[in-house]
């Protein structure tokens, strides 16, 4: 870590930080707030914060009510000594009930590769969860973070198809929040246009519950035209949608702060 930060300067002034850049594991992002308090900055977004905003299982009790159900198994009990234990795996999709779902772990999906690593057709037929998950097991490979969650797949109003890997496109946003306020919204697809945009307000009091400073809210919707949050991200590490300029969400620290 000392060699990652060996070119950040001494605190001038106001000691806060915040951090720009790739994703990074909750442990790994734990050790680089660790490292920088110990050069005296205090960051905008803790540990416990990035953790409960990257983290599905850990955003989950806050978004329940506006989210797709979803059932989970850690990596200890689902791959024990690295194989699959698919009793264990089956179980936990089926708690689902019968119908569709999609797989992935506490951070990522295979969404494009969605017919053979990310949609599951009915999470209680074992052997296509088996199919499935296997594969997605394989392609996430040393990346797998946490374990495997199984969600409620919820069909969205249809914008298109994605050109390469054939994933249906639906009504998606991403929002960006400061401090438990909204301060942009974008189309999630650049390939798939929304056209009318939700009425952020209607999420403003999960908003306000949400143990984080910054992160992103994505909204999805419905086929019956209901708006409902996708998943939250931390708002350091999350990709700015086409058209949003960096300025535009970065200035609202100045504007809202401690």
């Amino acid at each position: 870590m000392g060699r990652a930060l060996r070119f950040l300067p001494e605190p001038a002034g106001d000691p806060t930080l915040l951090y720009r850049g790739w994703m990074m594991r909750a442990e790994t992002y734990a050790a680089f707030i660790a490292a920088v308090r110990e050069r005296g900055f205090e960051p905008v977004t803790a540990p416990e914060a990035y953790r409960a905003c990257h983290h599905l299982p850990d955003s989950y009790p806050f978004i329940e009510a506006a989210t797709a159900t979803s059932t989970w198994i850690d990596a200890a009990q689902a791959l024990p000594s690295g194989s699959p234990d698919w009793g264990a795996i089956c179980a936990t999709a089926a708690k689902l009930g019968p119908g569709a779902a999609i797989i992935k772990d506490w951070v990522k999906s295979q969404k494009h590769a969605w017919s053979t690593a990310c949609f599951i057709p009915d999470v209680t037929d074992a052997e296509a969860v088996r199919r499935i998950a296997g594969k997605f097991i394989e392609l996430q490979g040393e990346m797998l973070v946490g374990g495997l969650i199984f969600r409620r797949f919820v069909r969205l109003l249809q914008r298109g198809v994605h050109p390469r890997s054939g994933m249906p496109l639906g009504a998606e946003v991403r929002s960006f929040w400061v401090r438990g306020l909204p301060v942009v919204m974008s189309d999630y697809w650049a390939e798939a246009p929304v056209g009318s945009h939700p009425d952020l307000s209607a999420f403003s009091s999960i908003a306000a519950s949400i143990p984080s400073p910054f992160f992103t809210m994505d909204l999805a919707q419905a086929e019956d035209g209901h708006w409902f949050i996708m998943e939250l991200g931390d708002g350091q590490v999350a990709g700015l949608p086409d058209g949003v300029r960096p300025e535009t969400v970065f200035s609202a620290f100045l504007t809202r702060p401690v």
